[in-house]
């Protein structure tokens, strides 16, 4: 379940003063290509349009107020308007998923504790922060990545609180650790029957990601 570490390329690209959608094609179809190379099973390039949202789900999220559980990212403290509002200011982005070959516990939102649990989640948040960071150097400063689970429970549970959440300290685990889609009120399973993704089945886990690029 390990993914392929993220190597800085050598060239960095300056921001663009307008998207060249040319230019933005080419770089989504890249960083597909590179998403696969770091294990991504799958992928697929997205609008803002093809996103389904739960309110129900976000509104669930949103009850989750155990202190054991919390974390900077879990729930996310902004209104699902203002979130959509976010992602609606992106043309395109890359949904992408892993091969799952393990039980896991509900439909996808945390792990349990165990090793095999803990790689899958841990692989797709490593996956996507990888995206993110390979679309920052392209010259996407904006680049915006959501994984899957509670980040809480996939980086840091044996600490006694989220130490992002802490004052004098920072993210345990900064550069691999990303919001949830779950958190963001977003539906993944139905946002990837939307895209006709072949993989996803309501009888599997399905463990995926996000990054809107521009």
């Amino acid at each position: 379940m390990e993914s392929k570490p993220f190597v800085i390329p050598e060239t960095i690209h300056p921001i663009r003063a307008e998207i060249d959608p040319a230019c933005l094609g080419a770089d989504i179809k890249t960083l597909c290509t590179s998403a696969l190379g770091w294990g991504a099973a799958g992928t697929a390039v997205i609008g803002p349009e093809d996103l389904v949202f739960d309110d129900k789900r976000l509104r669930t999220m949103a009850t989750k107020t155990d202190l054991d559980s919390m974390s900077t990212c879990w729930p996310l403290a902004y209104p699902i308007d203002e979130i959509k509002k976010a992602l609606f200011a992106y043309d395109k982005g890359i949904f992408l998923y892993i091969d799952v070959n393990i039980d896991l516990p509900d439909d996808g939102d945390n792990p349990e504790h165990n090793k095999n649990h803990l790689a899958a989640y841990r692989k797709i948040h490593e996956i996507i922060s990888a995206v993110e960071s390979a679309a920052f150097y392209m010259g996407h400063y904006l680049a915006m990545g959501f994984a899957a689970g509670n980040c809480r429970s996939v980086f840091c549970m044996e600490e006694g609180q989220c130490s992002a959440a802490t004052v004098a300290k920072g993210c345990t685990a900064p550069y691999k650790s990303r919001p949830s889609m779950s958190a963001a009120g977003i539906d993944p399973l139905k946002t990837a029957w939307k895209l006709h993704l072949p993989q996803p089945d309501p009888d599997r886990p399905f463990l995926s990601g996000l990054v809107m690029v521009a």
